[in-house]
């Protein structure tokens, strides 16, 4: 009898440990993770049965009427800035990291710094440039309508490429000085070491740079609805707000994450048979490649890009704060939207911290398809857009933190 019992629970524990190969994590860890993850993906779960649940009326008339003209747009933007974020990104990080640039290390990490600036302030600071009373159109009068696609795409962009730059820059550090001796020894010039030894090797970090960024575009309500560009988020908060259409904001929002579904499948079986591992123990340093004569271009290049993502939202932000300082606009009555914001971030981002710490830690320590399966669980929250979090919630801190705190979780886990 005893045998009978034990035999069974002898082969439960074999094919579970068989799963984690003699690695597993400890149950408290798993199950914390676990139930975090599902906590997170929550609003997905019930956005898609919403979506599923709705009205043939609804799905009749934005089928015919706004879905086509949606994915032209947001499809369209998400491409182009994807892929001109990746272009820049790609292109700072092997100046900075590579090469003899005048102020690298300062560039280092002075170019990260428009991750710091929403994306609805940065589209804010160009339209009071570039607007049609904006100071540079008015002093230069620039071929430029920031209301329009190509505005669109550039302010995006600028405040988008850090996600490659950032992650381009420390795979670069990470590639064994020996392989480009290596190279250098089979008589290969720097180009050919970055199109055939560096290149694909950052092809995962690009990856992530462009998923991230992909993603961010198509979740990103603030800048596109000050920009008056139409997308899946502003459609969604237009259905949610403007005609009180909750289930015509499901439907748009189960498109938008059947998108990013197909996405991320892509970009998994692009490189689900390849092996980026390699040694990166070595007391070498990569010798800098000098620019020659494109040293100082290359300078003014990198500087041309972090004057777009930094100096000039401060200049411009700056001007206007002081102008309505001057004018008494702006008092010690902002004071409490300050603290509110403040006590909200810090908050929000506090709990952040303690709810992805257990996921983070068990994909990094016990990887396997179960860690894989929750990780992926929790990043699921990042998909959607930061208006549709306010479902049935009247905005106050007591609801809007939790709501922060899990957007803020799910991207800590991609």
């Amino acid at each position: 009898m005893k045998e009978a019992i034990l035999k069974p629970l002898q082969k439960i524990q074999a094919s579970w440990e068989g799963v984690w190969r003699d690695n597993s994590p400890p149950g408290l860890l798993l199950l914390i993770s676990a139930v975090s993850a599902v906590l997170i993906a929550l609003p997905m779960f019930y956005t898609l049965w919403q979506g599923i649940t709705a009205d043939q009326s609804s799905w009749e008339l934005l089928l015919s009427q706004r879905i086509p003209a949606l994915l032209t747009s947001t499809l369209g933007l998400a491409a182009v800035v994807t892929a001109a974020g990746l272009i820049i990104g790609l292109v700072l990080a092997w100046l900075v990291v590579r090469t003899d640039l005048p102020g690298a290390g300062f560039f280092r990490w002075a170019l990260v710094i428009p991750l710091a600036v929403p994306t609805y302030v940065g589209a804010l600071s160009y339209i009071m440039a570039f607007g049609p009373v904006g100071l540079v159109q008015n002093w230069f009068d620039l071929p430029l309508d920031i209301f329009s696609f190509p505005g669109v795409a550039l302010v995006m962009t600028v405040f988008t490429y850090p996600y490659v730059f950032l992650i381009a820059s420390s795979s670069l550090d990470s590639i064994n000085p020996h392989m480009h001796e290596m190279a250098r020894s089979c008589g290969l010039s720097s180009r050919e070491i970055f199109k055939r030894v560096e290149l694909p090797l950052l092809r995962p970090a690009l990856g992530a740079g462009g998923y991230l960024i992909a993603l961010y575009v198509l979740a990103d309500f603030g800048a596109v609805s000050m920009l008056r560009y139409d997308t899946f988020a502003t459609s969604i908060y237009f259905q949610m707000t403007g005609r009180f259409d909750r289930q015509g904001a499901a439907v748009l929002s189960l498109f938008l994450i059947i998108i990013t579904f197909i996405m991320v499948t892509a970009e998994y079986l692009s490189r689900k048979r390849r092996s980026y591992e390699h040694d990166v123990e070595s007391e070498l340093k990569t010798p800098r490649i000098s620019l020659g004569r494109w040293r100082w271009p290359a300078f003014f290049l990198v500087l041309t890009v972090f004057a777009a993502g930094v100096i000039l939202p401060i200049t411009v932000l700056a001007g206007w704060f002081l102008q309505g300082m001057q004018q008494g606009v702006i008092d010690w009555d902002i004071l409490p939207y300050l603290y509110n914001s403040l006590l909200s971030s810090g908050v929000a981002a506090l709990a952040a911290m303690v709810i992805s710490l257990p996921m983070i830690y068990l994909r990094v320590r016990y990887p396997g398809k179960i860690t894989s399966t929750i990780s992926n669980l929790a990043s699921t929250g990042y998909i959607l857009p930061g208006v549709w979090w306010l479902w049935d919630s009247y905005p106050s801190s007591i609801i809007i933190c939790p709501h922060f705190t899990a957007h803020l979780s799910s991207f800590c886990c991609l």
